[in-house]
Parts: structure tokens; sequence; C-alpha cells
């Protein structure tokens, strides 16, 4: 290298790292702090803008890949840390899989997977920097060695929709290593993208799995985490909360799966109408996780709320300090802005315009989630509901001059919107579709909360596709989609709208099999049987 080439690079070299301690500088300044009734060490965790975030990523390892590690010594490794991985060993787990990971592309893609999970479940900055990092080492091993990229390349070409998941099903029942994260990946798609999209889970194949991998992992916190999803989708949610209070007290539990128990601890507590409960894993949550306190403080916050008349007056200082927090700590990934944050933000807006008041708070957060379907098997429940709404119903005609008048259509349809969603789980299809079609007729008067008229249009089409009426629903789904755009929370509605279209298409073309096939007559049956 000649001097001036040295130069160069020495300049460059202290360049980047003038700007290293610049952007260290600026992660230090501590962002706004939190209210008096928030914990004093909100503000210590908190990254209020994601695009200042440090990238600290490395380039790859350029280690070859170790002669000495056949392919049986890798894949008994891994047999081995997949078992200690799903009994809670979850250090011992990495430490196997950390030994070759640079040389060997089965120990790579092992750590690989144990960095992903955390920074999906987290999608803290740094914990992303190192599941990259993993990622990047994996993919130049893979490159080192065609063999394994080019079945990377087909998996991922044939993981889309129903054939991976009938890939998964056939990977499953196969005898070795990746039968185990088959099933892993399947309760995922069924618990939990299934769900959040509308589809209807597979439960009986859901149970199946976790009753046959907890005879081989009892204790295993992923199977259990599945088991307590099973039962709060079935409506049993006191059985789902005793499986999430297992799991959080299990020793050497990542923090993060901590968190997602608690995070469905709320909705659990919350679906049995236990608000205080609720609220207090969602002060957990605030106190504890970085994910999104925006979305715990307003969570926080209208849990509390629901509870009306019971709610003491520290509680209520506290909810006022909960909103004014709540915008404080919104944030950014890859620079843009969490669709349900903003959302908050305008509730939160909301709530001060108001005069200190929200409709409903909690029970809309159920609705939005796609909770009131997992209620379906808890009638008494729903029936309570209903009351609830129709006391709030009330409430708001007798105390209309107390709102403000522009915000009075905004309260009606959602008043609305939440007795179809009550009306639609009791099973009571015509009448829900009344509730929907009165928010739709509000549509010109409504100023604020835009997201409830598609949101109603999905409902009542989805109404009336359990009444038979496929092609009606399938045109009001359609419509749905075209004619709707720019309100909140589009993209999660535009999940459930791709979801059910494809449900109807798929059973038409099922149906359409079923009429193609030859039958044969009872007689001509019964004479074949004869001969065999």
């Amino acid at each position: 290298m000649s001097s001036d080439d040295h130069q160069k690079k020495k300049g460059g070299g202290r360049k980047r790292s003038a700007r290293r301690r610049a952007r260290n500088a600026a992660d230090r300044e501590e962002p706004p702090g939190p209210l008096i009734t928030l914990p004093q060490d909100l503000r210590a965790h908190l990254d209020m803008d994601g695009d200042n975030a440090q990238d600290n990523f490395q380039d790859a390892s350029g280690d070859s890949p170790d002669p000495n590690v056949n392919l049986q010594m890798a894949l008994d490794d891994c047999e081995m840390a997949i078992k200690r991985f799903f009994n809670n060993e979850l250090d011992s787990a990495m430490g196997i899989m950390e030994a070759r990971s640079r040389t060997s592309i089965y120990h790579s893609l092992g750590v690989s997977i144990f960095e992903f999970i955390p920074a999906v479940l987290t999608l803290d900055s740094a914990q992303v920097g190192r599941a990259i990092q993993s990622l990047k080492l994996t993919v130049q091993l893979c490159n080192q060695n065609r063999r394994s990229y080019t079945i990377m390349q087909t998996i991922g070409t044939i993981m889309a929709k129903e054939a991976g998941l009938a890939e998964l099903q056939i990977g499953a029942k196969q005898p070795g290593l990746r039968g185990v994260l088959c099933e892993i990946v399947s309760l995922g798609i069924h618990l939990v993208v299934s769900h959040f999209a509308g589809a209807t889970p597979n439960i009986h194949q859901c149970r199946e799995i976790i009753d046959a991998q907890l005879k081989v992992y009892p204790e295993g916190v992923w199977f259990l985490l599945f088991e307590g999803r099973l039962e709060l989708l079935r409506g049993r949610c006191a059985l789902a909360a005793a499986t999430y209070r297992r799991v959080a007290e299990t020793r050497h539990l990542w923090p993060q799966l901590r968190h997602l128990c608690y995070w469905e601890l709320m909705w659990a507590s919350a679906m049995m109408m236990d608000w205080r409960t609720a609220a207090e894993f969602a002060g957990r949550l605030i106190e504890e996780s970085s994910w999104s306190r925006t979305m715990y403080c307003y969570a926080k916050a209208a849990l509390l709320l629901q509870m009306g008349e019971d709610c003491t007056s520290d509680e209520r200082n506290h909810i006022t300090d909960l909103l004014k927090a709540a915008p404080l700590y919104r944030q950014k990934i890859a620079g843009k802005s969490l669709p349900m944050e903003k959302w908050v933000l305008m509730k939160c807006s909301r709530y001060t315009a108001q005069g200190g008041r929200l409709m409903m708070p909690a029970m809309e957060l159920l609705c939005l989630w796609n909770l009131m379907s997992a209620l379906a098997a808890d009638v008494p429940t729903l029936h309570y509901l209903l009351k609830k709404i129709d006391n709030a119903s009330e409430t708001l005609d007798r105390e209309e001059t107390r709102w403000p008048a522009a915000l009075i259509p905004d309260n009606r349809a959602l008043i609305f919107y939440l007795r179809g969603c009550c009306l639609s789980a009791l099973g009571m299809q015509r009448l829900a579709i009344q509730q929907f079609d009165k928010v739709v007729g509000l549509k010109n008067m409504i100023k604020l909360d835009t997201f409830l008229v598609p949101y109603s249009l999905y409902e009542a089409a989805s109404c009336h596709y359990n009444l038979g009426e496929t092609d009606r629903a399938v045109r009001m789904w359609q419509e749905t989609r075209k004619g709707y755009s720019n309100y909140s929370l589009e993209s999660r509605l535009h999940f459930r709208l791709h979801s059910k279209l494809e449900m109807a298409q798929k059973a038409s073309g099922q149906a359409a099999t079923n009429m193609s096939l030859p039958s044969r007559s009872p007689k001509h049956t019964n004479i074949h049987d004869k001969t065999i």
C-alpha cells in the first residue's frame, strides 16, 4: 500500500471515528422524561428516534469451512442444541452452536436462529444488529458451499401460502432435526399469523402438535406459550392465564419471552373483564419492555378507563399522565412510524378534546386485536359486554351536551361497531349487520374515526359469508379493499381482507372440484362391492 493510500485510509478512519463519537453523544441525550406518576427508570431504556440508532454491524468472517466437522457431527451438535433449547437451557444451546459458528454452516445457522428470535420479539436495534451479523456470516458460509445455498433458495421459493404449510406438515412428520422446527413454525402460522389476518386456525392440528411435544418437553416454554395461545383463542382465558403465568415464572427465561407472557396475560385478563389486573400487566411492560411504550401506556390507560366508576382518583390522575406520556415514546422502524402508535396518538388527543373521556377504549382494543371472536364460546361474557355497550349508549344520549358536538357521530359509530362485533360473536349475524350498516350510514359525519367505516364493511361482509351469502360477501370485501384508503390501521385491515378473499376463492374452487367429480349410482356401488 502506498503512503498516499495509507493516509487516505487513516483519514477515512478518523472521519468514521468522529461520526461514531457524534452518534454516541446523540444516543446519550436524555429523551423527554415521564410524568410524576410513571416509573422513574422509563427514560433510561428509551430510544426516541429509530433513525438515529447506531449500526454496530461487522463484516462477515472470512474463515473457511472446517474440514474436521463432518455432517454427522454437525447434526449431533444441532440435535443436542435443539433439545437444550426446548428444555429452556438457552445459554447452553447457544454455546454449542457458537463453538463452530464461523466454520460450520449448521452451527452458524443455529446461532442465527437463536439471535433472530429475540430480535423479532423486541425489534431492539442492538439485537437486530447481532441477528443481521449472524445472518451475514451464515450467507457467506453458504456461498462458499453452494450445495446448501441452492437448498435455501429453493426453500424460499416454496414457502408461499398453502404450499408452505403443506411442506411444513410433511417436514413435521419426518424423523430428524427438522420435525420440531417445522412444528414450531406451523404453530406460529396457525395461532399468531392466521389469527392476525382474520383466518380460522387449525385448532385440531395445533392441539395434536402441542400435546405430542409437551410429552417430550414437559417444561418447554415454547410449546407452553403456544398452549396458552391456543386456550386464549378458544376463549378459555383462565387456563391461558395459568399457562402464561407458569411460563413467566420459569428460571433463566429470556426477558423477551417473559414480556410476551405479560402481553398475553394483559389480553387474557381483559377478556375476563378483569380490567385492573390487565392494567397491572401493561404497567409491567411499561417498566421492563422497550418494544412500544407508546402502546403500553395507552393500553394501561384504556384498561383503567374501562373500569368506569370503580376507577380511583389516583388512578384517574395516572390515566392522564399515561396519555400525556404516550406520545413521548413513539418510535420508528426503518424510518417508518408504527401504524398502531399513530392511532394511539390520535386517541391521546381525543382524550383531551373530550374532557378526559374515551368511549369504551379497552373494548375497542379487544375488537381491533380480533379477540371478540375468541369469546364466542363464552356467551355470558358476551352478554355482559352487550349490557355495558348499551349502558354506554344510554350515557352518551343522556350526557350528550358534555361531549364535543362534532365528535358525537364518531362515538355513536364506535358504539354501533362494538355492538355489531359482540352480536357477530354470538352468532346473531343479521342483527350484527344492522349495527355495521348504521356505522356506514354515519360515514359523512365521522370526523376522526374514519377507519370504523371500512372495518364495519369488512365485518358485515364476514356476517354475510357466515350466512352462506358468499357472492355478496366477496363483492363487499373487494369494494372495501378498493374503495377506501388513507385511514388509520389500513394495513391491518388489508391483511384480513386478503385472507378472507383467499379463503372464499379456495372454498369456491373446492366446491367446483367436488361438482366435477364423477359420481356412481348406488346400484353400481353395490355391484362393485359384491364383486370385491
